[in-house]
């Protein structure tokens, strides 16, 4: 980014970007818990969006502190820290979804395999 109209082009896209999270959030919440549990699960959600919120902007202006170093902006640092970030828990989550949802589907293989070892069998 060289100047302001890059900024808000960039800031724009972020926007777009990030535009659907939250109805989108709420949308699956709404597929696995019922109306009286929805509630709950959803304060939770606004009070942690709330303290990650607080959290980043604390983060943000100490990061911010770090302009001059390597002759580079503070700018420069915010994007590449929080983008690094980013991309690493990104990484992890993914590895660990993964290994989640394969150990699940072996679980479920062999329930079903010993379920249908153990159903008796019909006489010819």
């Amino acid at each position: 980014m060289t100047d302001r109209t890059s900024f808000y082009v960039t800031r724009a896209l972020i926007g777009a970007c990030e535009g659907g999270f939250i109805p989108g959030v709420i949308l699956f919440a709404t597929y696995f818990y019922k109306t009286k549990e929805l509630s709950i699960r959803l304060a939770c959600f606004w009070s942690t969006l709330n303290i990650a919120r607080v959290i980043s902007a604390l983060l943000a202006a100490g990061i911010l502190e770090m302009r001059g170093v390597g002759g580079k902006p503070g700018w420069f640092w915010l994007f590449l820290l929080e983008g690094l970030l980013t991309f690493v828990l990104g990484a992890i989550v993914s590895y660990i979804w993964t290994y989640i949802y394969v150990c699940a589907y072996v679980i479920y293989r062999a329930s079903s395999i010993f379920l249908n070892l153990q159903r008796p069998q019909k006489a010819p």
